[in-house]
């Protein structure tokens, strides 16, 4: 950096820092909170646009802004400024300063945050990339891309499904409604993607859960043959913990159930109920070892008598769902796979005050203001694939 030169803010969240190599040219640092809330950083530089990596542009801006945060003082006469606290949720205090950075569109090509509206493609809204080393248009991947159908339209046509509806019953409502004509394959090509995609971010989350939790077995047909579907649930938050089909109800399925509700909770706990099916017996003590295991419950009298009712609700909403399509063809279909991720995720409960289990448990996604539940959690679901992924 030549003598004399020396980093420029602008606004909240950009800077302006010269080049080392380069005399009289400056790169463009910009901070910015993405649709996961998570803080990123963008510099117009050819190496950040090559590698993705923070570079040193970026490294000198996040020095200046650390110290002008310890440099600020409070004149006298003036109240310091106090952060914004958000309602609690099961033991966690989240705090948002006043001056938390907004949601940029950035680049899907080079990750700059230098990128201006370009009308619209397909109806939905174009950018274009201002950096001089991209410049390419661009339509955000917010989980529907090279999706011809309206991503509000998938939505609900998602949203249909799961609250009892056929596929045939959902195109009628489209062609009603929006007088959108699409075949019952497409809706169920629909279901099948974001099921998938929706369950792979499901698998990542890590929920906060109580100390009690409740477990149930259902009996049910796949293609006329009796299986067995599984639910542990937390008693605090309603969050399913496992939702699982077996081919037997016998000890094997119910130790793999409490294994798997143990390692996805991430904890044992203080005491589960169940009905008396001898399986559970072996299984708390070989899975949840020091757990109270409470058996005899009743139905008539939960007042009086330990019961498990919040299970066998979640029992009940199953079998009403399942009448709709007059069975299910395989246990590895869209609607079994995808009816946890439904529950936890998206159905709001009134027990929780209109909170979704998810929400409850501390790993819920926050939906913008004109965002539905459904889309907010696909967009989740396409930013934790995409970290995923290796970078080329």
């Amino acid at each position: 950096m030549a003598k004399g030169d020396a980093i420029e803010q602008e606004g909240k969240n950009k800077w302006h820092v010269p080049s080392q190599s380069q005399p009289g040219v400056r790169y463009t640092v910009t901070s910015f909170r993405h649709n996961d809330m998570a803080e990123r950083w963008t510099c117009t530089c050819p190496d950040h646009a090559k590698r993705g990596a923070e570079c040193k542009h970026i490294h000198a801006s996040k020095f200046t802004e650390a110290a002008h945060r310890s440099l600020q003082v409070t004149l006298p006469g003036m109240a310091p400024k106090k952060p914004r606290k958000v309602k609690a949720t099961r033991g966690f205090s989240a705090i948002l300063p006043d001056d938390a950075l907004p949601e940029f569109v950035t680049c899907k090509h080079c990750g700059s945050a230098e990128v201006v509206k370009n009308g619209a493609k397909g109806g939905k809204q174009s950018y274009r990339c201002r950096a001089p080393a991209c410049g390419r248009k661009f339509v955000p991947d917010e989980g529907f891309a090279r999706l011809k159908g309206e991503p509000k339209v998938v939505c609900l046509a998602l949203d249909l499904h799961f609250k009892g509806n056929s596929l045939r019953q959902i195109v009628d409502t489209l062609n009603q409604f929006f007088g959108l004509r699409v075949a019952h394959a497409t809706v169920y090509r629909w279901i099948m993607r974001y099921v998938t995609l929706i369950n792979e971010y499901a698998a990542t989350l890590e929920p906060w859960v109580g100390d009690k939790w409740h477990a149930d077995e259902v009996f049910t047909k796949f293609s006329g043959k009796l299986e067995y579907l599984w639910h542990v649930m937390d008693a605090d938050t309603r969050f399913l913990l496992v939702s699982r089909v077996t081919a037997q109800r016998n000890d094997k399925g119910a130790v793999r159930v409490m294994r798997d509700a143990a390692v996805l909770a991430g904890k044992k706990p203080d005491e589960i109920v169940t009905d008396g099916l001898p399986a559970y017996v072996h299984a708390v003590r070989s899975q949840l070892r020091g757990a109270k295991h409470t058996r005899e419950t009743h139905i008539s009298k939960p007042q009086k008598f330990p019961h498990n009712n919040k299970v066998e609700r979640l029992n009940g909403t199953v079998r009403q769902r399942q009448k709709v399509t007059r069975g299910l063809k395989k246990p590895s279909g869209p609607l079994t796979e995808g009816q946890a991720a439904f529950y936890n995720l998206v159905r709001p409960h009134m027990a929780l005050g209109g909170r979704t289990p998810a929400e409850a448990a501390g790993v819920g996604v926050r939906a913008a203001p004109s965002e539905s539940r459904w889309a907010a959690v696909i967009r989740k679901a396409r930013v934790v694939r995409d970290d995923a992924q290796p970078s080329p």
